[in-house]
């Protein structure tokens, strides 16, 4: 009331459209100014992190085939390489085979010497001997694990003798010490009992580009590939001195993500000398 009594009614404005407006507009603008930093410094992390992985597959799958290129021809015959390891189609006179895959590079193929025995002599050879008496090197693994008629046939006893493997018949090996004469021929000179036996295999490395992104894979003639890095879209492997020198080149890609356009690509090359 006023002081004569009269009532008086009290009004209060509300807020108005353009006042809300004027409020909520510039708060949405901060918070989508917000939104975009924190988007692109994700993407950034992302990015970062990708090339990252990049280089780390590059660098291990460059450690492996370098590593496999200069342990080439280890225990390895010098001749007939072709009758000697008969479970590929790969070689001629020399450890290392370099044939073309198409636009992913080269096709890799070393044979070289296991890096310890894999089994020993039980029992004296005599010169001459067509069949040697064995035991494995290795707890839980038999003598029929460790050699066969194939991809695990071509043994080397002691330094140098160089055996094929005709038949298994654990623990005794029925073994053919030159394949370019017909029949079995025998040791060169006698073996004493406890002499080592290694192993030549042979190790295959190209790029497998089934997936995406492409990756190198490993062949060790057992049946299946195996991944070796992610990413390495191509091998390549130049002959500078044969049997001594190597040239090798490994180029990765970035994956991808959602919005990525061009990828950005790393290429690692090694001049390599083979140890043997």
């Amino acid at each position: 009331m006023d002081r004569q009594g009269t009532p008086r009614i009290l009004t209060e404005r509300g807020t108005t459209l353009f006042e809300m407006l004027a409020v909520l507009v510039p708060t949405m603008i901060l918070a989508a100014g917000a939104i975009g930093f924190f988007s692109t410094q994700n993407r950034i992390q992302l990015q970062q992190d990708q090339a990252v992985s990049m280089e780390d597959n590059l660098r291990a799958a460059m450690t492996i085939v370098g590593d496999s290129v200069r342990t080439a021809g280890c225990a390895v015959p010098r001749d007939n390489l072709d009758l000697w390891i008969n479970w590929t189609a790969d070689f001629d006179q020399q450890p290392i085979a370099v044939t073309t895959a198409g636009a992913h590079g080269d096709r890799v193929s070393i044979a070289a010497c296991s890096p310890q025995p894999v089994a020993r002599l039980t029992a004296f050879a005599a010169a001459g001997a067509t069949s040697i008496a064995v035991a494995s090197d290795f707890a839980g693994f038999a003598v029929s694990d460790l050699f066969n008629t194939s991809d695990k046939s071509l043994l080397v006893l002691g330094e140098g003798q160089h055996a094929i493997v005709r038949s298994v018949n654990p623990p005794s090996l029925t073994i053919d010490t030159d394949p370019s004469t017909p029949g079995d021929q025998g040791l060169d000179r006698a073996f004493l009992a406890g002499t080592p036996i290694t192993r030549v295999d042979v190790t295959t490395f190209e790029v497998d580009p089934s997936e995406l992104p492409a990756n190198l894979s490993i062949d060790r003639h057992r049946g299946e590939r195996e991944r070796v890095a992610e990413g390495i879209e191509h091998l390549r492997l130049i002959t500078v001195e044969p049997g001594r020198r190597y040239r090798l080149s490994l180029r990765a890609r970035q994956a991808s993500f959602a919005g990525e356009g061009s990828l950005p690509t790393r290429t690692l090359v090694s001049d390599i000398r083979i140890r043997n």
